[in-house]
Protein backbone atom coordinates (compact mmCIF):
# COMPACT_ATOMS: atom_id res chain seq x y z
CA UNK A 1 0.00 0.00 0.00
CA UNK A 2 1.14 3.50 -0.99
CA UNK A 3 2.64 5.71 2.04
CA UNK A 4 0.44 8.74 0.56
CA UNK A 5 -2.51 6.41 0.47
CA UNK A 6 -4.21 6.92 3.52
CA UNK A 7 -3.61 7.25 7.31
CA UNK A 8 -6.46 5.04 9.05
CA UNK A 9 -6.15 2.78 12.53
CA UNK A 10 -5.74 -0.63 12.06
CA UNK A 11 -8.39 -2.27 14.16
CA UNK A 12 -7.43 -5.92 16.13
CA UNK A 13 -8.66 -8.83 14.20
CA UNK A 14 -10.91 -9.41 16.41
CA UNK A 15 -12.65 -5.90 15.97
CA UNK A 16 -12.21 -6.15 11.92
CA UNK A 17 -13.95 -9.02 11.49
CA UNK A 18 -16.99 -7.93 13.83
CA UNK A 19 -16.79 -4.97 11.60
CA UNK A 20 -16.68 -6.55 8.69
CA UNK A 21 -19.81 -8.61 9.68
CA UNK A 22 -21.16 -5.11 10.76
CA UNK A 23 -20.17 -3.52 6.93
CA UNK A 24 -22.03 -6.70 5.16
CA UNK A 25 -25.38 -6.27 6.96
CA UNK A 26 -25.07 -2.92 6.41
CA UNK A 27 -24.34 -2.85 2.93
CA UNK A 28 -26.85 -6.02 2.10
CA UNK A 29 -29.60 -3.47 3.94
CA UNK A 30 -28.49 -0.65 1.41
CA UNK A 31 -28.30 -2.28 -1.72
CA UNK A 32 -32.36 -3.37 -0.52
CA UNK A 33 -32.27 0.46 0.38
CA UNK A 34 -31.36 1.24 -2.98
CA UNK A 35 -33.91 -1.38 -4.81
CA UNK A 36 -36.42 -0.31 -2.45
CA UNK A 37 -35.71 3.37 -3.75
CA UNK A 38 -35.70 2.48 -7.45
CA UNK A 39 -38.96 0.97 -7.72
CA UNK A 40 -40.48 3.77 -5.30
CA UNK A 41 -38.63 7.08 -7.16
CA UNK A 42 -38.62 5.34 -10.43
CA UNK A 43 -34.75 6.14 -11.12
CA UNK A 44 -32.44 4.10 -13.53
CA UNK A 45 -29.66 1.76 -11.85
CA UNK A 46 -27.13 4.04 -13.73
CA UNK A 47 -28.31 7.16 -11.45
CA UNK A 48 -28.54 4.53 -8.10
CA UNK A 49 -25.01 3.48 -8.66
CA UNK A 50 -23.27 7.33 -9.61
CA UNK A 51 -25.09 8.65 -6.49
CA UNK A 52 -24.02 5.73 -4.53
CA UNK A 53 -20.17 6.51 -5.83
CA UNK A 54 -20.53 10.72 -5.18
CA UNK A 55 -21.61 9.80 -1.72
CA UNK A 56 -18.84 7.29 -0.44
CA UNK A 57 -16.00 9.50 -2.30
CA UNK A 58 -17.71 12.92 -0.10
CA UNK A 59 -17.73 10.35 2.87
CA UNK A 60 -14.20 9.09 2.73
CA UNK A 61 -12.48 12.24 1.42
CA UNK A 62 -13.99 13.43 5.14
CA UNK A 63 -13.39 10.98 6.86
CA UNK A 64 -9.19 10.87 5.82
CA UNK A 65 -9.46 14.60 5.55
CA UNK A 66 -8.74 14.99 2.22
CA UNK A 67 -10.07 17.19 -1.28
CA UNK A 68 -9.73 15.51 -4.47
CA UNK A 69 -9.50 11.89 -4.00
CA UNK A 70 -11.38 9.72 -6.26
CA UNK A 71 -13.24 7.02 -4.82
CA UNK A 72 -15.30 4.33 -7.42
CA UNK A 73 -17.93 1.85 -5.43
CA UNK A 74 -19.64 -0.90 -5.84
CA UNK A 75 -22.11 -3.83 -5.01
CA UNK A 76 -20.89 -7.59 -5.25
CA UNK A 77 -23.62 -9.95 -5.94
CA UNK A 78 -24.25 -10.71 -1.95
CA UNK A 79 -24.64 -7.78 -1.00
CA UNK A 80 -21.26 -6.74 0.03
CA UNK A 81 -19.77 -3.06 -0.44
CA UNK A 82 -16.30 -2.26 -1.54
CA UNK A 83 -14.79 0.96 -2.77
CA UNK A 84 -11.57 1.32 -4.48
CA UNK A 85 -9.21 4.38 -4.31
CA UNK A 86 -7.95 5.48 -7.71
CA UNK A 87 -4.41 6.48 -8.70
CA UNK A 88 -2.77 7.89 -11.69
CA UNK A 89 0.50 6.38 -12.64
CA UNK A 90 3.02 9.62 -13.20
CA UNK A 91 6.75 10.67 -13.67
CA UNK A 92 5.99 13.73 -11.01
CA UNK A 93 3.52 13.48 -8.80
CA UNK A 94 1.62 17.06 -8.65
CA UNK A 95 -1.97 16.15 -6.61
CA UNK A 96 -0.52 13.21 -4.03
CA UNK A 97 -4.11 12.24 -3.49
CA UNK A 98 -4.71 11.61 -6.89
CA UNK A 99 -1.09 10.50 -7.92
CA UNK A 100 1.78 7.80 -7.63
CA UNK A 101 5.15 7.60 -9.14
CA UNK A 102 6.51 4.39 -10.62
CA UNK A 103 8.34 3.26 -6.72
CA UNK A 104 4.83 3.90 -4.59
CA UNK A 105 3.11 2.39 -7.98
CA UNK A 106 4.93 -0.61 -6.77
CA UNK A 107 3.00 -1.39 -3.70
CA UNK A 108 -0.55 -1.80 -5.56
CA UNK A 109 1.46 -3.54 -9.14
CA UNK A 110 4.50 -5.12 -9.16
CA UNK A 111 5.47 -3.52 -12.81
CA UNK A 112 3.55 -0.29 -13.43
CA UNK A 113 3.96 2.09 -16.07
CA UNK A 114 3.52 6.04 -16.49
CA UNK A 115 -0.24 6.96 -18.01
CA UNK A 116 -1.67 3.76 -16.35
CA UNK A 117 -4.64 3.87 -13.98
CA UNK A 118 -4.58 1.39 -10.59
CA UNK A 119 -7.42 0.69 -8.38
CA UNK A 120 -6.92 0.06 -4.29
CA UNK A 121 -9.64 -1.43 -2.52
CA UNK A 122 -10.03 1.11 0.56
CA UNK A 123 -11.14 0.46 3.83
CA UNK A 124 -14.22 2.00 4.80
CA UNK A 125 -14.87 0.06 7.46
CA UNK A 126 -14.00 2.82 10.14
CA UNK A 127 -16.92 5.34 8.74
CA UNK A 128 -17.87 7.49 11.97
CA UNK A 129 -21.58 8.20 12.50
CA UNK A 130 -21.14 11.31 11.01
CA UNK A 131 -18.96 10.24 8.24
CA UNK A 132 -22.22 7.69 7.42
CA UNK A 133 -24.86 10.80 7.80
CA UNK A 134 -22.42 12.39 5.21
CA UNK A 135 -23.03 9.46 3.11
CA UNK A 136 -26.96 9.54 3.71
CA UNK A 137 -27.34 13.23 3.11
CA UNK A 138 -25.17 13.44 -0.39
CA UNK A 139 -27.34 10.20 -1.81
CA UNK A 140 -30.64 11.51 -0.88
CA UNK A 141 -29.87 15.17 -2.46
CA UNK A 142 -28.61 13.03 -5.66
CA UNK A 143 -31.29 11.17 -6.26
CA UNK A 144 -33.98 14.10 -5.50
CA UNK A 145 -31.64 15.88 -8.37
CA UNK A 146 -31.71 13.05 -10.86
CA UNK A 147 -35.51 12.65 -10.21
CA UNK A 148 -36.34 16.36 -10.43
CA UNK A 149 -34.07 16.16 -13.51
CA UNK A 150 -36.65 12.91 -15.04
CA UNK A 151 -39.95 14.76 -14.26
CA UNK A 152 -38.98 17.70 -16.01
CA UNK A 153 -37.24 15.59 -19.00
CA UNK A 154 -40.82 13.85 -19.01
CA UNK A 155 -43.28 16.93 -18.86
CA UNK A 156 -42.08 19.97 -19.83
CA UNK A 157 -43.14 19.75 -23.07
CA UNK A 158 -46.47 18.64 -21.90
CA UNK A 159 -48.24 22.09 -20.63
CA UNK A 160 -51.78 22.47 -21.72
CA UNK A 161 -52.18 18.76 -22.40
CA UNK A 162 -54.94 16.98 -20.29
CA UNK A 163 -54.01 13.82 -18.21
CA UNK A 164 -55.31 11.24 -15.47
CA UNK A 165 -54.28 11.41 -12.09
CA UNK A 166 -55.06 9.74 -8.64
CA UNK A 167 -56.44 12.18 -6.08
CA UNK A 168 -53.31 11.68 -3.56
CA UNK A 169 -54.33 14.47 -0.88
CA UNK A 170 -56.90 17.26 0.04
CA UNK A 171 -55.57 19.80 1.70
CA UNK A 172 -57.21 23.25 2.69
CA UNK A 173 -56.01 25.02 0.05
CA UNK A 174 -54.75 22.72 -2.86
CA UNK A 175 -54.98 19.05 -3.68
CA UNK A 176 -52.42 16.95 -4.64
CA UNK A 177 -52.50 14.62 -7.70
CA UNK A 178 -50.26 12.03 -8.04
CA UNK A 179 -49.83 11.79 -11.89
CA UNK A 180 -48.56 8.50 -13.65
CA UNK A 181 -50.04 6.37 -11.07
CA UNK A 182 -52.08 2.98 -11.29
CA UNK A 183 -55.89 2.71 -9.71
CA UNK A 184 -54.03 1.63 -6.44
CA UNK A 185 -51.95 4.61 -5.96
CA UNK A 186 -48.90 2.73 -7.45
CA UNK A 187 -45.79 4.87 -9.42
CA UNK A 188 -45.88 3.88 -12.90
CA UNK A 189 -42.14 5.82 -14.49
CA UNK A 190 -41.96 9.26 -14.81
CA UNK A 191 -44.90 9.48 -12.46
CA UNK A 192 -44.94 12.30 -10.16
CA UNK A 193 -47.00 14.10 -7.10
CA UNK A 194 -48.77 17.38 -8.72
CA UNK A 195 -50.64 20.12 -7.02
CA UNK A 196 -54.10 21.38 -8.07
CA UNK A 197 -54.19 25.15 -6.52
CA UNK A 198 -57.63 25.93 -4.75
CA UNK A 199 -57.90 28.88 -7.83
CA UNK A 200 -57.34 25.63 -10.00
CA UNK A 201 -60.35 23.65 -9.12
CA UNK A 202 -63.89 24.18 -9.93
CA UNK A 203 -65.93 25.64 -7.36
CA UNK A 204 -68.17 22.84 -5.71
CA UNK A 205 -66.76 19.79 -7.20
CA UNK A 206 -65.90 17.52 -4.16
CA UNK A 207 -62.39 15.42 -4.42
CA UNK A 208 -61.73 12.47 -2.56
CA UNK A 209 -58.81 10.54 -1.94
CA UNK A 210 -58.19 7.80 -3.92
CA UNK A 211 -60.40 8.68 -6.88
CA UNK A 212 -58.78 9.17 -10.77
CA UNK A 213 -59.60 12.57 -11.81
CA UNK A 214 -58.92 14.37 -15.48
CA UNK A 215 -56.37 17.66 -15.15
CA UNK A 216 -54.82 19.76 -17.53
CA UNK A 217 -50.97 20.57 -16.54
CA UNK A 218 -50.30 23.95 -16.48
CA UNK A 219 -46.55 24.85 -15.67
CA UNK A 220 -43.54 22.52 -15.05
CA UNK A 221 -40.93 24.57 -13.12
CA UNK A 222 -36.97 22.85 -12.68
CA UNK A 223 -36.14 25.61 -10.08
CA UNK A 224 -39.20 25.68 -7.66
CA UNK A 225 -38.30 24.08 -4.16
CA UNK A 226 -41.62 22.19 -3.82
CA UNK A 227 -43.77 20.73 -6.46
CA UNK A 228 -42.50 20.92 -9.97
CA UNK A 229 -45.72 20.28 -11.48
CA UNK A 230 -48.95 22.57 -11.47
CA UNK A 231 -52.65 21.12 -12.71
CA UNK A 232 -55.96 23.09 -13.24
CA UNK A 233 -59.49 21.81 -14.06
CA UNK A 234 -60.48 25.51 -14.06
CA UNK A 235 -58.15 26.60 -17.19
CA UNK A 236 -59.85 26.86 -20.69
CA UNK A 237 -57.51 24.46 -21.84
CA UNK A 238 -59.36 21.79 -19.89
CA UNK A 239 -62.71 22.20 -22.13
CA UNK A 240 -60.70 22.63 -25.41
CA UNK A 241 -59.12 19.35 -24.17
CA UNK A 242 -62.27 17.46 -23.52
CA UNK A 243 -63.60 18.60 -26.64
CA UNK A 244 -60.86 17.23 -28.72
CA UNK A 245 -61.50 13.60 -26.70
CA UNK A 246 -65.11 14.25 -27.65
CA UNK A 247 -65.83 15.33 -30.86
CA UNK A 248 -63.52 13.99 -33.78
CA UNK A 249 -64.05 16.78 -36.05
CA UNK A 250 -61.64 19.05 -33.69
CA UNK A 251 -59.06 16.32 -33.61
CA UNK A 252 -59.34 15.98 -37.24
CA UNK A 253 -58.96 20.14 -37.33
CA UNK A 254 -62.01 20.24 -39.41
CA UNK A 255 -63.44 22.28 -36.72
CA UNK A 256 -61.77 24.73 -34.68
CA UNK A 257 -62.29 25.97 -31.45
CA UNK A 258 -61.61 29.68 -31.57
CA UNK A 259 -62.47 31.15 -28.02
CA UNK A 260 -63.34 30.29 -24.67
CA UNK A 261 -64.71 31.75 -21.76
CA UNK A 262 -65.60 30.43 -18.79
CA UNK A 263 -67.30 30.82 -15.13
CA UNK A 264 -65.40 27.04 -13.65
CA UNK A 265 -68.17 25.44 -12.48
CA UNK A 266 -71.10 27.46 -13.50
CA UNK A 267 -70.96 28.44 -17.68
CA UNK A 268 -68.52 28.53 -20.68
CA UNK A 269 -68.83 29.55 -23.90
CA UNK A 270 -66.93 28.40 -26.81
CA UNK A 271 -67.06 29.86 -30.15
CA UNK A 272 -65.93 27.55 -33.01
CA UNK A 273 -65.74 27.83 -36.42
CA UNK A 274 -66.06 25.17 -39.75
CA UNK A 275 -63.20 24.25 -42.02
CA UNK A 276 -66.00 22.80 -43.94
CA UNK A 277 -68.79 24.36 -45.04
CA UNK A 278 -70.73 21.15 -45.33
CA UNK A 279 -70.47 20.72 -41.70
CA UNK A 280 -72.22 22.71 -39.04
CA UNK A 281 -69.18 23.23 -36.16
CA UNK A 282 -72.20 23.43 -33.39
CA UNK A 283 -74.22 20.41 -34.22
CA UNK A 284 -71.16 18.85 -34.19
CA UNK A 285 -70.32 19.75 -30.97
CA UNK A 286 -73.34 19.33 -29.42
CA UNK A 287 -73.43 15.70 -30.91
CA UNK A 288 -76.54 13.51 -31.48
CA UNK A 289 -79.06 14.26 -28.42
CA UNK A 290 -76.87 16.63 -27.33
CA UNK A 291 -74.42 13.40 -26.28
CA UNK A 292 -70.62 15.05 -26.69
CA UNK A 293 -71.65 17.96 -24.98
CA UNK A 294 -72.80 16.37 -22.05
CA UNK A 295 -70.04 14.43 -21.84
CA UNK A 296 -67.92 17.18 -21.56
CA UNK A 297 -70.44 18.51 -18.82
CA UNK A 298 -70.51 15.54 -16.97
CA UNK A 299 -66.00 15.69 -16.69
CA UNK A 300 -66.94 19.50 -15.39
CA UNK A 301 -69.14 19.00 -12.33
CA UNK A 302 -72.15 19.93 -14.36
CA UNK A 303 -71.17 23.10 -16.18
CA UNK A 304 -73.59 24.26 -18.54
CA UNK A 305 -71.64 24.96 -21.98
CA UNK A 306 -73.02 26.93 -24.81
CA UNK A 307 -71.23 27.08 -28.38
CA UNK A 308 -71.91 29.55 -30.66
CA UNK A 309 -70.36 30.07 -34.16
CA UNK A 310 -67.63 32.12 -34.48
CA UNK A 311 -67.18 35.44 -36.70
CA UNK A 312 -64.63 37.89 -37.70
CA UNK A 313 -67.38 40.86 -37.73
CA UNK A 314 -66.17 41.84 -33.66
CA UNK A 315 -70.24 43.34 -33.52
CA UNK A 316 -71.49 39.72 -34.51
CA UNK A 317 -69.39 38.14 -32.39
CA UNK A 318 -70.47 39.44 -29.37
CA UNK A 319 -73.79 38.64 -30.51
CA UNK A 320 -73.18 35.05 -31.02
CA UNK A 321 -71.47 34.79 -27.88
CA UNK A 322 -74.50 36.13 -26.13
CA UNK A 323 -76.56 33.11 -27.26
CA UNK A 324 -79.19 31.36 -26.42
CA UNK A 325 -80.80 35.10 -25.66
CA UNK A 326 -82.76 36.59 -28.39
CA UNK A 327 -82.95 40.19 -29.60
CA UNK A 328 -79.67 41.10 -28.81
CA UNK A 329 -78.53 44.61 -29.86
CA UNK A 330 -74.67 45.45 -30.11
CA UNK A 331 -73.65 48.94 -30.77
CA UNK A 332 -70.38 50.85 -30.39
CA UNK A 333 -69.97 52.35 -27.38
CA UNK A 334 -70.08 55.81 -28.39
CA UNK A 335 -72.82 55.43 -30.48
CA UNK A 336 -74.84 52.94 -27.65
CA UNK A 337 -76.06 56.78 -25.85
CA UNK A 338 -77.67 57.96 -28.82
CA UNK A 339 -78.94 54.41 -29.89
CA UNK A 340 -80.60 53.77 -26.79
CA UNK A 341 -81.93 56.59 -25.20
CA UNK A 342 -79.83 55.78 -21.67
CA UNK A 343 -78.78 58.65 -19.68
CA UNK A 344 -76.70 55.96 -17.68
CA UNK A 345 -74.99 55.18 -20.92
CA UNK A 346 -74.72 59.04 -22.75
CA UNK A 347 -72.87 59.91 -19.05
CA UNK A 348 -70.65 56.79 -19.34
CA UNK A 349 -69.81 58.06 -23.31
CA UNK A 350 -69.05 61.47 -21.80
CA UNK A 351 -66.40 60.07 -19.07
CA UNK A 352 -64.39 58.04 -21.15
CA UNK A 353 -60.87 58.82 -21.53
CA UNK A 354 -60.28 60.37 -24.77
CA UNK A 355 -56.96 58.70 -25.28
CA UNK A 356 -58.35 55.45 -24.44
CA UNK A 357 -58.25 53.37 -28.11
CA UNK A 358 -59.63 50.08 -26.86
CA UNK A 359 -62.98 49.13 -28.61
CA UNK A 360 -65.46 48.57 -26.27
CA UNK A 361 -69.23 47.36 -27.37
CA UNK A 362 -72.35 48.01 -25.48
CA UNK A 363 -74.50 44.48 -25.76
CA UNK A 364 -78.27 45.91 -25.62
CA UNK A 365 -80.21 42.44 -24.21
CA UNK A 366 -84.34 42.47 -23.51
CA UNK A 367 -85.17 42.23 -19.60
CA UNK A 368 -86.45 38.42 -20.36
CA UNK A 369 -83.36 37.58 -22.14
CA UNK A 370 -80.94 38.59 -19.53
CA UNK A 371 -79.79 35.46 -17.59
CA UNK A 372 -79.67 33.54 -20.70
CA UNK A 373 -77.16 36.43 -21.58
CA UNK A 374 -74.81 37.29 -18.77
CA UNK A 375 -75.45 34.31 -16.46
CA UNK A 376 -77.60 33.96 -13.13
CA UNK A 377 -75.14 35.15 -11.10
CA UNK A 378 -75.04 38.61 -12.60
CA UNK A 379 -76.63 41.22 -10.63
CA UNK A 380 -79.55 43.57 -12.95
CA UNK A 381 -78.12 47.11 -12.31
CA UNK A 382 -80.01 48.70 -10.05
CA UNK A 383 -82.05 51.61 -10.89
CA UNK A 384 -82.50 50.60 -14.71
CA UNK A 385 -85.70 50.34 -15.26
CA UNK A 386 -85.59 50.26 -19.46
CA UNK A 387 -87.16 47.61 -21.41
CA UNK A 388 -83.62 47.17 -22.96
CA UNK A 389 -80.35 47.24 -20.66
CA UNK A 390 -77.21 47.88 -21.66
CA UNK A 391 -74.63 45.44 -20.72
CA UNK A 392 -70.82 45.62 -21.24
CA UNK A 393 -69.26 41.76 -21.85
CA UNK A 394 -65.79 40.74 -21.70
CA UNK A 395 -65.16 39.30 -24.84
CA UNK A 396 -63.88 35.27 -25.15
CA UNK A 397 -60.36 34.71 -24.48
CA UNK A 398 -58.44 33.16 -27.51
CA UNK A 399 -57.36 29.72 -27.17
CA UNK A 400 -53.77 28.37 -28.17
Amino acid sequence: MPNKAMKEKKPTKTKRNSKSRELEADAKTAQEALEAIKSFRNLSPEVLTSALNDAIEVGYRKSHGLKTARIRTELDPKGGLKAFRIWDVVETVEDPETQLDVEEAKDITPNPIVGQVLEEEADIEDFVRNDISTVKSVMLQKFKDAEKQEIFEEYRDRVSDMVDGLIHSVENNFVMVRLGADQEGKLQPGATDAVMRKSDQIPGEEYIEGKMIRVVITKVDKESKGAMVMVSRSCNDMIKRLFEKEVAEISSGTIEIKAIARDPGLRAKMAVISNNENIDPIGACIGPGGSRVRAVSSNLNGEKIDIFEWSDDLQQLVANALSPAQGVQIFPHEKAADKLGSEKVRRSTRDRNPNDDSRTLVAAVPDNQLSLAIGKRTERPSGVQADWLPHRYPLPERTR
